[in-house]
């Protein structure tokens, strides 16, 4: 891909900083599932396909399925995302 690059590790978030509530796995796999977004994000992006981004976001956000929700409303969680969000406006 022409003048695309690749975003850094996202890590995982510790576990012990979550809520007892969270399943710990299923958050794993919001995290996976958001460095993807984040990443077709930053490719649409290095493509000029600036009139594709807003549909990606709403792509990803509105099509969240329903028991992702209270992992997406955690304090800790919200503020996980606008850590990866300054790193994807880094890059």
């Amino acid at each position: 891909m022409v003048g695309s690059k690749q975003l850094p590790d996202f890590g995982m978030p510790e576990r012990s900083k979550l809520p007892p509530s969270l399943r710990y796995e299923q958050v794993q796999t919001f995290m996976l599932m958001y460095r993807t977004h984040c990443q077709r994000l930053l490719d649409t992006t290095a493509w000029h396909s600036f009139a594709d981004v807003e549909k990606l976001l709403r792509h990803f956000w509105q099509g969240m399925p329903p028991h992702f929700r209270p992992i997406i409303q955690a304090e800790p969680v919200i503020d996980i995302i606008v850590e990866r969000d300054l790193l994807v406006y880094q890059v």
